[in-house]
């Protein structure tokens, strides 16, 4: 009886031991894939935050020309068909600069 007791502890230890190396193979894969995934989310935020950078030095470049056009063609000595050539300018550009900024936004969403 003692005999058969120990042959079946041995047996269970034995079982347990090849569940625990079972299930720690399993951990350790798990964890190399989810660190590998923070490293693939780490990369794709620092390349949205570089793209987001680039859009936000473009919209300032955009507002600069926004305002010189403005000056330039916006004076009360311009004629009637220039000023509505350049308020149609200007329309496309603000469209275009929203549609920028609300990129901008959507990417900032994403990032976080």
């Amino acid at each position: 009886m003692k005999q058969e007791n120990e042959a079946l502890r041995e047996g269970l230890m034995a079982e347990t031991h090849v569940a625990v190396t079972l299930e720690n193979t399993q951990v350790a894969q798990q964890l190399a894939r989810l660190m590998n995934q923070k490293e693939t989310y780490q990369r794709k935020i620092e390349a949205e935050m570089s793209r987001q950078q680039q859009t936000e030095d473009e919209i300032k470049s955009m507002k600069q020309k926004l305002q010189e056009e403005r000056l330039r063609f916006g004076g009360a000595n311009g004629s009637k068909e220039h000023t509505q050539l350049v308020s149609k300018q200007l329309k496309i550009l603000e469209n275009r600069l929203e549609k920028v900024y609300d990129t901008v936004m959507l990417l900032n969403a994403i990032s976080c």
